[in-house]
């Protein structure tokens, strides 16, 4: 599935959340709502499989009002950004903006 048509696909409560390559998308959504999600999707053929976060939505915009607290402690543990590394989240499909000179 397209970034678009997730979005145009996606029922209420569900969002596109990650754009991983051209057709493939993570979304984001409560467990239940996910589950008839997928299991729609594949009555149509279409690949979807739940994958299990252990209870941690990473690519959901409920992570967002934590975004702040977890990049100080994501600073406290590793190096600073070279030409290695660099980690750039999505919140709800939004690149969340680089800061502190981390463009």
């Amino acid at each position: 599935m397209t970034w678009n048509e997730a979005h145009r696909r996606c029922p209420k409560g569900i969002i596109p959340a990650c754009h991983n390559s051209l057709d493939t998308v993570t979304v984001s959504g409560p467990a239940d709502s996910i589950a008839s999600f997928v299991a729609e999707l594949q009555k149509e053929g279409v690949f979807a499989k739940a994958v299990h976060s252990g209870g941690v939505a990473f690519h959901s915009h409920y992570m967002s009002h934590i975004a702040p607290a977890l990049k100080q402690r994501l600073q406290q543990v590793c190096p600073p950004a070279s030409n290695l590394y660099v980690l750039r989240i999505t919140i709800g499909g939004v690149r969340a903006p680089l800061r502190d000179g981390w463009d």
